[in-house]
């Protein structure tokens, strides 16, 4: 993964929703903008784009378009905190009558990531709808 790639995925775990893993708006340009034009534009699609091939996250890409896109993060680990209860429903309270609450960590939109070894070798994760087929002249 490349420093690039990881500033990216962190972006978009960021602005991601918690209950679902997906950002409802991103582009190259939006993620180029909140850090500060330390990534270029250009540099933050070519992230996004390899990101797609290695099965990190999915784009919903409209081409043409300009506009901003819906990114599905796939393996998104989302901490769900839930009442403690005892078998028969009843909630579980602690030594101050406070309800117990317990932390499990789920991970939405599983998939398996690709190494680049397997991406150059043309395993692909899926070609998407923005064309991409097979390796890129860049790696």
């Amino acid at each position: 993964m490349t420093p690039a790639m990881l500033v990216t995925i962190n972006i978009l775990d960021r602005w991601a929703d918690w209950n679902t893993g997906t950002v409802e708006r991103a582009s190259g340009e939006g993620i180029s903008t909140w850090c500060n034009n330390t990534l270029k534009k250009n540099t933050v699609q070519k992230a996004l784009q390899r990101l797609e091939q290695q099965g990190h996250v999915t784009r919903d890409l409209t081409l043409g378009s300009h506009q901003g896109y819906p990114v599905v993060t796939l393996n998104y680990e989302a901490k769900i905190r839930e009442l403690s209860r005892y078998p028969d429903g009843s909630i579980v309270k602690g030594e101050n009558g406070q309800p117990v609450c317990t932390t499990r960590t789920e991970v939405l939109n599983p998939k398996k990531v690709l190494t680049w070894k397997e991406v150059r070798q043309g395993g692909a994760v899926s070609a998407g709808r923005a064309g991409l087929t097979g390796p890129s002249r860049f790696w």
